[in-house]
């Protein structure tokens, strides 16, 4: 399998940073993926209420935006619009003090049969984490680069002590470069009921890693509420593997 290197644009622009002890946007990365899909990869700065579109640029020159798969339930889609509630992100240290990765996934790029042969990355509004005109983000042009996705993991997850600590254990997957687990916990319940605020955790670990142990948060318990738990692959190549179509586990603790 051809693994192409990966073309990192660092050409993130930002006007103005509300908070300028927060990691600006950087490291953005366009892979080309096959059946006119496409994969983009970014790390994000942590200032929430931040929307990001994604603009696809092609050899005739012609830009045109694009819309990434959405699933505001599933736990490893990173969603355009970062809140606290949505825009699932990979977190890298297991817990929240680091900037996160978001990876976005796109079908139906093609225009006229052709792939895109870059993205522009950049922000429409910022409105609660600071005023849409002081937080402002783009990017110059990044190039694609084609990629392959790699295989899947297998991963099971269970509650190991009274301190309602989760382990998690995956299965390893060839040319794999690292793993990101995500678990989210639940804290408490809406006032309607209707749902429950959570937090998150997670972490990035090395393809010689199958097993983690992340802290219980003991005082969310919610039995009634499971906690959910996924694990991804990102290859060699800096591809991650497809969420799209899959179900984090749950993991109810006592």
């Amino acid at each position: 399998m051809h693994l192409p290197t990966v073309l990192i644009g660092l050409l993130g622009l930002p006007a103005n940073n509300c908070n300028p002890r927060q990691p600006a946007p950087s490291n953005y990365r366009a892979f080309n993926i096959g059946n006119c899909q496409a994969q983009l990869t970014f790390s994000r700065g942590k200032n929430v209420a931040v929307q990001w579109e994604f603009d696809a640029v092609y050899a005739d020159g012609a830009r045109v935006n694009h819309k990434p798969f959405r699933n505001f339930v599933n736990i490893a889609v990173s969603d355009p619009f970062y809140t606290i509630g949505y825009g699932n992100n990979y977190l890298t240290n297991r817990t929240q003090s680091q900037a996160f990765t978001s990876v976005h996934e796109f079908s139906n790029v093609c225009r006229n049969g052709a792939v895109p042969t870059a993205w522009i990355f950049y922000t429409t509004s910022a409105n609660s984490a600071c005023t849409s005109r002081d937080y402002r983000f783009t990017t110059g042009r990044i190039s694609t680069v084609t990629g392959s996705r790699p295989a899947k993991t297998t991963f099971t997850a269970r509650q190991i002590n009274s301190a309602a600590e989760v382990e998690v254990s995956w299965s390893s997957v060839a040319n794999a470069q690292s793993y990101n687990i995500f678990v989210q916990i639940p804290t408490r319940p809406y006032e309607d009921r209707s749902g429950y605020f959570v937090t998150d955790r997670g972490a990035r670990f090395s393809s010689s890693t199958t097993r983690a142990v992340f802290p219980g948060v003991s005082g969310s318990r919610n039995a009634e509420e499971p906690r959910k738990v996924y694990v991804n692959v990102q290859g060699s190549n800096g591809v991650w593997s497809d969420t799209t179509s899959t179900t984090p586990i749950n993991v109810r603790v006592s």
